[in-house]
């Protein structure tokens, strides 16, 4: 047991932990707000959501997400947002507190760039105490549960026209640390991300491929998916990722003011095949209806399809 724990401490205190820093999950399919801060307020109403997300079911102490995110626009080309999430993986724990603002600017009628800026208050805790085969070493004197209070910013910068989009965000500017007894026992790196998509329709169609890139502590990450939509009500996806990760999503909107939307995604590692999958469940209500515009970011069957350039000039 104390082999074990000194080769767990070693990766703790000098290495910097990955650990899925960043969580990934399929709520950017039916909320681009969860993607970059620059889509806060886009879509011109106030719109609700709600995430739970279950990784490799069987597992224990797999990671599992929990979130609740509103976003909306206050003027016309003003956007503000609100994240609320806690974040579980092991014995890391995280809490985090984001708000969001976002300034659209309109270039040429259709041509829509938006810039997003995020402040975000993060809890991590680290619970050794958890590790119950451990056991109590006197040996080591670290506490077996401590947690680190930080803030941190992100921004984001998206480009849309025509069914087009382009953007780049940094969810995490800044490197925050978390230390026990003087030593630094866990990293939260900057990052960076990229993600384009293209929304087109044929006859009752409607077509939505996507790809995103992230690149975070030294480790590069792409996943892409593609979703078709009947006559704006259900649908259907197919996800896939670097670690040869397949997934498929299903959803449809009841009513005009709900979307609900679950993924199932099954990982191409024969360690992590062993379990049942990730399950993750999307659950989005559209608050505000008075603002309506079509610049096919949104799911709710609530918007018409007027252009960016219609709200914009209002």
């Amino acid at each position: 047991m104390r082999n074990l724990f000194i080769i767990m401490l070693s990766v703790l205190i000098n290495s910097n932990l990955i650990c899925q820093q960043i969580p990934l999950s399929k709520e950017y399919i039916v909320n681009s707000y969860s993607i970059s801060p620059a889509y806060a307020g886009i879509n011109g109403g106030f719109e609700l959501f709600f995430q739970a997300r279950k990784n490799l079911l069987g597992q224990v102490n797999s990671p599992e997400i929990n979130k609740l995110s509103i976003n909306g626009s206050v003027f016309n080309h003003v956007g503000l947002g609100l994240n609320f999430s806690e974040y579980r993986r092991g014995i890391f724990n995280t809490i985090s507190f984001e708000t969001s603002y976002s300034y659209q600017i309109l270039i040429k009628e259709e041509h829509l760039i938006s810039f997003g800026l995020s402040a975000i208050l993060l809890k991590n805790n680290i619970n050794l105490a958890s590790v119950d085969e451990l056991g109590y070493d006197p040996y080591f004197n670290f506490e077996s549960n401590f947690s680190t209070v930080s803030v941190n910013f992100g921004t984001g910068i998206v480009y849309n026209y025509n069914g087009i989009r382009l953007g780049i965000t940094a969810p995490l500017l800044l490197k925050n640390k978390i230390k026990n007894n003087g030593y630094v026992v866990y990293n939260t790196d900057s990052n960076i991300g990229l993600h384009a998509g293209y929304v087109f329709r044929h006859n009752l169609l409607t077509f939505y491929p996507m790809i995103l890139l992230h690149h975070f502590s030294g480790y590069n990450y792409w996943e892409g998916s593609f979703l078709c939509q009947l006559r704006n009500t259900v649908w259907g996806g197919l996800s896939f990722g670097k670690n040869k990760s397949v997934g498929i999503c299903l959803g449809g909107a009841p009513f005009e003011n709900v979307i609900i939307n679950y993924s199932y995604e099954l990982s191409g590692n024969p360690a992590k095949a062993a379990y049942s999958g990730s399950h993750e469940l999307n659950v989005g209500v559209l608050i505000n209806k008075k603002r309506r515009t079509n610049n096919n970011l949104s799911m709710f069957r609530a918007y018409n399809k007027q252009p960016y350039h219609i709200l914009l000039e209002k």
